[in-house]
Parts: C-alpha cells; sequence; structure tokens
C-alpha cells in the first residue's frame, strides 16, 4: 500500500503539472519509489547516508541495481547527508549538548575541517560528475568548493576541475537524455549490458559504463587522510579491469590500452581513473581550438562508431512538435572518415564545429568543419597535426 501511495503521488503530480503548464517539463525528486515510477519524470536518490568508505563504495552497486531495473535517473548525496555524528549533530542543532538519534552517523565530526572528509568528498564528487543527475546535498557541513581549500589546493582545484568536466560533457550527456527517452536507454550502465559476453564483467560492481563510451572506475578507498586528519601513507595506484573486445583510451593521457585485461593506473586524489573506448563519438561543449572557440567532436580510433547527437531548448515539450536537431554521426574505422548525417528537426544546430580525432599510436589530428546541416564527410586517413 506505500508504494502504491507514492507513486499515485508521483503519478497526480506529474500529471497535474503538465496539465497545468507545458512550459516547464516535468520532474520529481524523490527518495522513494517502485517499479514503473519513470513513466512520472522521477529521480531517485538513495536517502539520508553517512559518510563513511564503505557507504560510498556500496552506493555504486546500489545504483547500478536501482539502474538495471529499469529506473534510469538514480542519484545520490555526494558527500553523504551525514559527514559526522553527534559533534555534527550539535552543529546543525546549534547546540553543545544532546545525543544524535540512531540514524545521524558519519565517521567525519569536523566535516570540511578535516581532510579526511576532504579526500572522501572529492572522490565522491568525482563519482557523482557520471551519474545521470549530479548533485551534491547535505546536512551538518558545508558543501561549497571554497570550503575544501583555497584556489591552488589539491581538493579545491579538484572539486572546481569535476565540476566543469560535467559542463564539458554536457552535449553528451544531454544526447543520452534524449536516448532515455526515444529508446528508454540507461546511461548508468553495469558492464554487464556492454559487455555481456566477457565473463569476467559479472563479478565487477565497482566499475560502470557512463553512457556507450567512458568507463568509470572510482577510487572506493582513503589513499591520504583518515578521520580526524590522520595522515595515510596508502598506495596512489587503483587496478581496473578493461572489458575485452575493445581497445580503451586513458581519458587523461590518451593512452590506448588492449581490453580484457587489469591494470594498474595512477590514481593520485585529483584523478579518477576513467577510459573511453575506441571508436566512441563524444560532442562536447566549446574549447578553444588553433581557429578559435568552437563545439568540439571527439573521434577514437580502433572500431567502427556511432552517436546520435541531440539538442533541444531543454525547457518545454516543443520537441514533441519537432523543435529539435538529432544528427547521427558515424565512425569508419577502416577508412578513418567520420560522417556527420543530415539534420533532423527544425532546432538550431552549432554550424562551427572543431572535429578531434584520436589515433591509437598516440596522434591527434584535427580539423575545422562547417556544418550547414546536409551529410558532410570528414577524413583523417592521410592528416596528422
Amino acid at each position: 500500500m506505500w508504494l502504491c501511495s507514492v507513486q499515485r503521488t508521483l503519478y497526480y503530480a506529474a500529471g497535474h503539472q503538465r496539465a497545468a503548464s507545458n512550459k516547464k517539463r516535468v520532474a520529481n525528486l524523490t527518495r522513494s519509489g517502485s517499479l514503473s515510477i519513470q513513466q512520472y519524470g522521477t529521480i531517485l536518490w538513495s536517502g539520508d547516508i553517512m559518510a563513511t568508505w564503505d557507504v560510498f563504495r556500496n552506493q555504486i552497486a546500489e545504483g547500478l541495481s536501482m539502474c538495471m531495473s529499469g529506473i534510469p535517473y538514480w542519484t545520490l548525496d555526494i558527500g553523504a547527508f551525514f559527514a559526522g555524528s553527534t559533534q555534527g549533530f550539535r552543529r546543525f542543532c546549534g547546540t553543545e549538548e544532546g545525543e544524535a538519534p540512531w540514524f545521524w552517523h558519519g565517521l567525519f565530526e569536523k566535516g570540511t575541517d578535516d581532510f579526511g572528509y576532504r579526500e572522501l568528498y572529492t572522490r565522491w564528487l568525482q563519482f557523482g560528475t557520471f551519474l545521470p543527475v549530479m548533485r551534491s546535498h547535505g546536512t551538518d557541513t558545508l558543501r561549497e568548493p571554497w570550503y575544501f581549500g583555497e584556489q591552488g589546493t589539491k581538493y579545491y582545484d579538484t572539486i572546481v576541475e569535476y565540476i566543469k568536466l560535467r559542463y564539458e560533457m554536457l552535449p553528451y550527456t544531454y544526447s543520452l537524455a534524449h536516448k532515455v527517452e526515444s529508446e528508454d536507454y540507461t546511461i548508468f550502465r553495469s558492464l554487464m549490458f556492454d559487455f555481456g559476453k566477457d565473463i569476467h564483467v559479472r563479478e565487477i560492481s565497482g566499475e560502470f559504463m557512463y553512457g556507450p563510451s567512458y568507463l568509470v572506475c572510482p577510487v572506493t578507498r582513503a589513499m591520504e587522510y583518515g578521520p580526524e586528519n590522520t595522515k595515510l601513507n596508502g598506495k596512489t595506484t587503483w587496478n581496473v579491469y578493461l572489458p575485452e573486445g575493445s581497445s580503451w583510451y586513458h581519458a587523461k593521457l590518451k593512452k590506448a590500452y588492449m581490453g580484457g585485461q587489469n591494470v594498474e593506473v595512477e590514481a593520485p586524489v585529483n584523478w579518477q581513473p576513467v577510459f573511453i573506448k575506441a571508436g566512441s563519438i563524444l560532442p562536447l561543449s566549446k574549447k578553444n581550438t588553433k581557429d578559435g572557440v568552437a563545439d568540439t567532436i571527439e573521434v577514437y580510433e580502433g572500431q567502427d562508431g556511432s552517436f546520435e547527437y541531440y539538442l533541444d531548448n531543454g525547457v518545454d515539450y516543443q520537441y514533441e512538435e519537432g523543435n529539435f536537431a538529432r544528427i547521427l554521426m558515424r565512425y569508419e574505422d577502416k577508412e578513418k572518415l567520420v560522417i556527420m548525417e543530415n539534420v533532423q528537426g527544425t532546432y538550431s544546430y552549432p554550424r562551427e564545429l572543431h572535429v578531434k580525432f584520436f589515433r591509437l599510436d598516440g596522434e591527434v589530428s584535427g580539423k575545422h568543419i562547417c556544418y550547414e546541416g546536409k551529410e558532410i564527410h570528414i577524413s583523417f586517413s592521410d592528416i596528422k597535426e
């Protein structure tokens, strides 16, 4: 009965909101729900979790399980809802006395004044950057970047860098959101979805795919600090498994690895191991290029690939009337050829594009193009920069 009441509430909230106005899309953020709630524009989050490394680690498996159940928009409180226990509770209440209730628990009583929490939060935010909805939220300590240090210090700089990365990936993420709506796709993906023939992925719950291209391997143990600013001397490498059937590019170094193997990679606190699948086509936000500022399309050599680039106004339901732009992009590996097909829909689309081509041998090529909505072929068979 309780689940039915939640579903009924979501049904009426979604239905009445849209009936009242089509100028804003329906979105419901809820900590509770049941199968099929996705039809009501629902974002499910994991509730009031605690700041421990074990909780962080388990959240990955929980979210993957939820998305495997058909609910595509899952998120959490980055850094956990409760940072500390009794002291955190007292700080929240503005009192020097009182015991925290049983559910109020975390390892970091000093909140952001504890370097142990700064490290945990930074790692958690790196993970959250690759969720369908990125959301920092909590109760007993402040979460703005400047409470984790000053500009030029590693925790502050890393947090800001990953927030910027989230915005950089927005064209890719938004295109995936359209895929959710049009094809019942799941953005936050178990490795079993895309690499079902690889028996090794069946036991992996700490890695996942963000869409078809990004393999994300969150660091889920402390390397530098424990609670109460306890200095650690943990190793700064992380073991990752690269699924077989593809080559993989280190997202930062662009070094290519063969799939079907475990690799030990450097993972200092300012870097979460992420790899990009060969054959990927990534639409990204505007970047400075030698030809000026332009939206960027990154293409990765190694196998054929495709991606449907999607845009609309991001606000209302005009896309249902055709006010969208959908551009199928294909990469043919043998010919080193990128093809952008005719645009579909009436929405404006970026015409100035910088197509950046990454090769398995580490070479990088680029072309600045003007796309006028008609099919265009961009060859990288004989160009190197």
